[in-house]
């Protein structure tokens, strides 16, 4: 939550909402973008961010802010940590959770 907070927020907005300068990383918007598409895919989006500083992030920072993104959108957790390693997230699709 801090590491969005930090490097994020101020494009994204606090509560992930989106502002003008970035799209939203939660609601309707964002998972009709995402929906069916890799966890993978998603991470290798963070990670060309932000525009200025492309890769500022390191590995495990873009797997703690992709954790944030699907935390906040509601998704469940799982029993692991996600993995930062290349490849490791490939497997996963993003399907909209329905509590």
């Amino acid at each position: 939550e801090k590491l969005y907070a930090d490097t994020c927020a101020q494009c994204h907005g606090d509560g992930l909402s989106g502002i003008e300068a970035g799209p939203p990383l939660t609601g309707l918007v964002f998972y009709d973008k995402w929906e069916g598409e890799t966890i993978q895919a998603l991470f290798d989006r963070i990670r060309t961010m932000p525009p200025d500083k492309p890769g500022a992030l390191t590995r495990p920072q873009t797997a703690d802010v992709l954790a944030h993104i699907l935390r906040v959108g509601g998704y469940p957790a799982g029993e692991m940590p996600l993995e930062s390693t290349a490849g490791a997230l490939a497997r996963i699709r993003m399907k909209m959770y329905r509590p």
